[in-house]
């Protein structure tokens, strides 16, 4: 009965989370930062379920624009799926953060999530940041649409490949103007 409660409670807060407008707190936030305190919170869980994990950052400060705590609900979303997936056999979760360009010439954060679970069937692919769909029977398949509504709210793009035995979700934010400082 407990564990019913707190699923339902866990679905409303969910639901109230997408259904409201919201409001960001925007300010300038180094990734690399972000992803490797979370990953520290994250350590006792990947160490019980015999998960390496691993973060790559090949640029100096990436920083983007954005609300801190939207941001980490993102990224704590895509590290809870890859532990789901990688759940009972161990695996390895890999975060790797990277400069690039966008099709305009534009300075991009580019934050991938790479674990190798067992993946999402392709005819899942498709539907995975719609409201509602899940294939977990404890998710409330709000999760990766939240983190897509974030993402485009942030003006970035999420895309997401996977093959049986490993996925990616490529996070891509706009670089912060003028980080350096």
């Amino acid at each position: 009965l407990r564990q019913d409660c707190q699923r339902l409670s866990h679905l409303m807060q969910s639901a109230l989370a997408f259904s409201r407008p919201t409001e960001y707190k925007m300010e300038i936030i180094d990734v690399g930062e972000l992803i490797q305190r979370l990953l520290d919170r994250w350590r006792p869980r990947l160490a019980r379920e015999n998960i390496q994990h691993s973060l790559s950052i090949s640029c100096d400060k990436p920083c983007v624009l954005a609300d801190a705590s939207h941001l980490e609900r993102v990224f704590i979303n895509l590290i809870s799926n890859a532990a789901d997936a990688m759940s009972g056999q161990g695996g390895h979760l890999s975060i790797n953060i990277q400069k690039s360009l966008d099709q305009m010439g534009r300075n991009r954060i580019e934050i991938s999530v790479c674990d190798n679970g067992i993946g999402i069937p392709q005819e899942n692919l498709e539907h995975i940041f719609e409201p509602y769909f899940t294939t977990n029977r404890n998710g409330t398949g709000l999760g990766l649409a939240i983190v897509k509504r974030i993402v485009t709210d942030h003006k970035g793009t999420i895309q997401v490949s996977s093959i049986p035995g490993g996925t990616v979700f490529k996070v891509t934010l706009p670089e912060a103007q003028n980080a350096q400082s």
